[in-house]
């Protein structure tokens, strides 16, 4: 590449840059630091030289100065390093206002753990969550480390269209457990993407599947869909968003089976907790009239030992009593206290067991009470039955991820920061291109354009219609210029073609 002295009096140039010499000049002024000649047989076209980014690197690298052509570019893709405009300013303090989630950290997880609204602590149970918790603590600590720095291209997106419909930034994880936030994960159910959306459930949801393009896979398309779906399967749980990620993995209508099974079953349980406390009553209507008479019994027995204590007493002292009647009166108050003293024990008895059905039938009828209000709500996840079982390991492993997320250091687990702005930027392209052409003129790898256009099949954006290329935020006024520059014609290098029945590949 030559440097920017030489450019403006090199004298080899081809004829049309000869002939666009004042072109050249004014791309100069604007900090083009390089013209790049390109060999026989590649499309001409103007590049800016920067450091090709790769996947695992693009986040810590440094945007690079914006230039008087392309500032405005720079300050919407860079908000946090340029100033904003007013009415940017404007829109992000409404922003603020209405979710009350925007936050100031540079690390985009903090940001994450500052939206998290399910309070999964108290609503997960913690017999299967803990297990997991343990597991991941001890053994899978360090797989999950590197699931959530894969997250870093899209994690900013997904977080985004989360805040702007207020939903949990809980579910920014969600695509931890259902593709390890790996766009070309695909499952023996036939789902694939971030999302993993089957075939069915990509019609419902408008996502296009041709021969160019399966749209299950693209970023934006079905982050889109899935947080709708997610919208959609909320409001059929009543605002349970445990009910609807179970429907989200095993379907609706099977959630909707074990909720009314389950409904059945605390309507049942509820009718003989109430069957249970009504006999509990008669019980006790029972053992209360029994200590009543006891007691009544147990009254009367010393009323009359009273009485013969007063009328001897009222004997002796009125006359001396002989030997016989002394002896007789002794032998009655003895039998008397005997009398009153069984009684009495037989009423303590009584009482003793009138109080322990009494507890036993407010027991039961807090048991029945409690079966009432079960009846009468929504089951929770956590009591439905016949769910399969990868649904019934789906929710707790949900609940143990997002809270390791929530504290990464309680579990032993470091989480590599994310900038808190975003990766990727879309660049509407025009026509159909070459994707290998695309990342040339982006000047980054190959396999990074993929990575963030997954959703093209065949190396090449569709032919019909327009498109919008996801190329990283530093890149897109790089791809933008390039590509104004680039003759139609070079767009697309190679064709396709069906092979007719007398054709081989040694005749094309």
């Amino acid at each position: 590449m030559a440097s920017l002295s030489s450019c403006a009096g090199k004298s080899d140039l081809p004829v049309q840059y000869r002939l666009d010499r004042l072109l050249i000049l004014a791309l100069l002024t604007i900090s083009l630091c390089a013209v790049s000649v390109p060999a026989q047989g590649r499309p001409k076209y103007f590049r800016v030289e920067h450091r090709s980014p790769t996947p695992d690197t693009a986040n810590e690298q440094q945007k690079p100065a914006p230039t008087t052509k392309n500032k405005a570019v720079a300050a919407t893709a860079s908000p946090d390093k340029t100033a904003p405009s007013a009415s940017t300013s404007k829109n992000s303090q409404k922003t603020a206002k209405t979710s009350q989630r925007t936050t100031t950290d540079s690390d985009l997880w903090q940001r994450v753990r500052d939206g998290f609204h399910m309070q999964l602590s108290t609503t997960c149970a913690a017999a299967a969550v803990d297990p997991l918790l343990q597991r991941y603590e001890q053994r899978t600590g360090i797989y999950l480390e590197r699931i959530l720095a894969r997250a870093s291209p899209y994690l900013y997106h997904v977080v985004q269209q989360l805040e702007q419909r207020n939903m949990p930034l809980e579910l920014s994880v969600l695509p931890v457990i259902e593709s390890a936030y790996d766009p070309f994960a695909y499952s023996p159910g036939h789902a694939t993407g971030l999302w993993q959306f089957i075939p069915f459930t990509a019609e419902i949801y408008d996502l296009r599947r041709n021969w160019w393009l399966d749209e299950r896979r693209d970023i934006r398309a079905s982050t889109d869909a899935a947080l709708h779906y997610l919208s959609k399967l909320h409001r059929q749980s009543k605002g349970d968003w445990l009910l609807a990620l179970a429907a989200y993995n095993s379907g609706s209508g099977s959630v909707r089976r074990a909720v009314t099974s389950a409904q059945q079953r605390h309507t049942a349980q509820w009718q003989q907790a109430l069957n249970t406390a009504q006999a509990s009553q008669r019980a006790l209507s029972l053992v209360e009239a029994n200590a009543r008479a006891k007691t009544l019994r147990a009254t009367q027995a010393l009323t009359q030992l009273q009485t013969l204590q007063e009328r001897i007493a009222q004997s002796t002292a009125a006359e001396p009593a002989d030997t016989q009647t002394t002896t007789k009166a002794e032998l009655e108050l003895a039998s008397a206290q005997a009398e009153a003293q069984h009684t009495q024990q037989i009423a303590t008895q009584a009482a003793q067991t009138l109080a322990t059905a009494q507890a036993n039938h407010q027991r039961m009828m807090a048991t029945a009470q409690q079966a009432q209000a079960r009846a009468k709500r929504r089951p929770t996840f956590w009591e439905l039955q016949g769910l399969p079982a990868e649904t019934r390991a789906y929710i707790p492993k949900f609940c143990a991820i997002a809270q390791i997320v929530a504290a990464p250091g309680r579990y032993g687990v470091s989480i590599p920061p994310v900038p808190n702005h975003p990766y990727f930027a879309a660049v509407d392209i025009g026509s159909q291109i070459d994707l290998v052409l695309a990342a040339e003129l982006s000047n980054i790898e190959t396999k990074l354009l993929y990575r963030l256009n997954p959703a093209l099949e065949q190396w090449a954006t569709p032919p019909h219609g327009t498109y919008q290329l996801l190329v990283p935020v530093a890149q897109r006024s790089v791809l933008e210029m390039n590509l104004a520059q680039l003759p139609a014609q070079k767009r697309l290098q190679w064709i396709r073609h069906h092979l007719r029945a007398d054709e081989g590949l040694s005749s094309i």
